[in-house]
């Protein structure tokens, strides 16, 4: 069983998939991590990580991925 908090279970994952390079799989865990990390108080932190998958997700044309952006995205707003 893996040990630390959500949003550095997702950066381990982003690595991960950069590393295998898989852009969307990657940009699907920036945005997830995002969504831990707005929970957790750090929306500067989650901007910054909304906005590199949103730049993936325009790159690749991943309508679906930029919808949940988006989504996320309102949160901090919110």
């Amino acid at each position: 069983v893996a040990h630390g908090s959500a949003p550095d279970l997702w950066a381990v994952a982003v690595e991960t998939w950069e590393s295998l390079s898989s852009p969307v799989s990657a940009a699907w865990c920036m945005r997830e991590q995002a969504v831990d990390m707005i929970a957790e108080g750090d929306a500067r932190e989650a901007g910054i990580l909304l906005r590199r998958a949103r730049v993936i997700a325009d790159e690749i044309g991943a309508v679906y991925l930029l919808r949940r952006i988006e989504s996320a995205s309102a949160l901090l707003t919110g």
